[in-house]
């Protein structure tokens, strides 16, 4: 587990685990992140012929291994309404961490309130929660209501949420909002990587700016409460050099002592209003990283379009040992084993990237193959995976 094992820098996600992992923290300490897994009876059910809860701990995977040094825990619910078990406590090694997953059995009942709370006991006012869950609460609780009664207990708290049932959103939805988290609906297999495809950038910029010259952590305190003073427009926006097509890039905004302002992450263009004066942006989009100083001018409005000119294409499928087309999953690592994305169930993969070099590991039926890949400017890469059968 490489990126776990690195520096604060080897990562990011989805990560999220989200504004989770987005928030920094008025603690000097690195805020952690609190994984709740839905452990009840309708984990059972399938999405494209895969079991739900077979599809979370594969994105778990992929979500943990990306973490860098960010502190996890594991709390899981399922069976009687006061089945909520913190099975791994903030800090356990990520291995360990997987295995619990793996072992967990789905069944019964879905007390989602009282996870909340066994979470939010764990990190406090230091931490955030991701919760993987597939329906609504069935305890007679209200875990919207919970969500805003530990936010305004712990303001630090945020709380993400990835899923699984269309009929469930608008509970879901509520937990994350009232808590300034992102929700993301598994509407597809497809859609179920699209979380921790986000929450990537935002580990990664947390990671690189909680270490200073002197490797010494420096505190960032976002206040959103304030009211602007003079207040101009910004307009953000990233594309490949001579292509007006934008493309859905993270943002994060510093004052000149380094206060974090405001971010978004994976938008086309990030339009938000500030108070007057001068800021550095910083643009991150799948491992590219750039910084602008801007300036704001009251009720003006400041474009800036950051420009890449070396992007090519890599396509990726895999097939079974009849040489047939398969659906698989794939992780993608660059040149310093840091995790870009991932995609989930998928039979080819056509994606836009820095040119560079990277490492593709495809995952089917268990099995896994992995593949340096080198990506040219303007060029299409490609890769095939070819999954034989066992001791042929």
């Amino acid at each position: 587990m490489k990126p776990f094992a690195r520096t604060l820098i080897r990562y990011s996600s989805f990560i999220s685990l989200s504004a989770c992992l987005s928030a920094p923290s008025l603690a000097a300490e690195q805020p952690a992140t609190m994984i709740i897994m839905d452990g009840s009876n309708s984990m059972w059910t399938q999405v494209q012929g895969q079991h739900k809860i077979v599809i979370a701990r594969e994105s778990l995977d992929t979500l943990v291994k990306g973490a860098g040094t960010t502190p996890l825990g594991l709390t899981t619910y399922g069976g009687k309404c006061n089945s909520v078990k913190v099975v791994g406590a903030i800090g356990m090694d990520s291995t360990e961490l997987l295995k619990k997953a793996s072992k967990l059995m789905p069944k019964g009942k879905s007390p989602i309130a009282s996870a909340l709370k066994a979470a939010a006991n764990e990190v406090k006012n230091n931490g955030n929660i991701l919760l993987i869950s597939d329906g609504e609460e069935s305890c007679k609780a209200d875990p919207c209501e919970t969500a805003a009664t530990l936010k305004k207990h712990y303001p630090n708290l945020v709380i993400n949420v990835l899923g699984f049932n269309a009929k469930d959103e608008a509970q879901l939805q509520c937990i994350a909002t009232n808590t300034g988290g992102r929700f993301v609906l598994a509407q597809n297999t497809a859609s179920i990587g699209a979380l921790f495809t986000e929450l990537q950038p935002i580990i990664e910029e947390k990671a690189i700016n909680e270490v200073g010259s002197e490797g010494e952590v420096q505190v960032l305190t976002p206040d959103r409460n304030q009211p602007l003073r003079n207040p101009g427009t910004v307009k953000l926006s990233l594309g490949e050099v001579g292509k007006t097509d934008n493309l859905r890039s993270s943002y994060f905004i510093y004052t000149p002592d380094n206060q974090l302002v405001t971010q978004m992450t994976q938008g086309e263009v990030f339009t938000t209003q500030l108070s007057a004066g001068t800021y550095r942006v910083n643009a991150l989009w799948k491992g590219f990283r750039q910084s602008q100083t801007i300036t704001v001018a009251p009720k003006e409005t400041t474009e800036y379009r950051f420009n890449i000119d070396r992007i090519g294409t890599l396509k990726l499928s895999a097939k079974d040992a009849e040489g047939k087309t398969v659906k698989a999953n794939y992780a993608l690592y660059d040149s310093n084993d840091k995790a870009i994305t991932n995609y989930v169930l998928l039979e080819q993969v056509s994606e836009l990237l820095p040119a560079g070099k990277y490492r593709v590991k495809a995952t089917y039926n268990q099995n896994s193959l992995e593949q340096d890949v080198e990506v040219s400017p303007q060029g299409i890469s490609e890769q095939t995976f070819e999954f034989k059968a066992p001791n042929s």
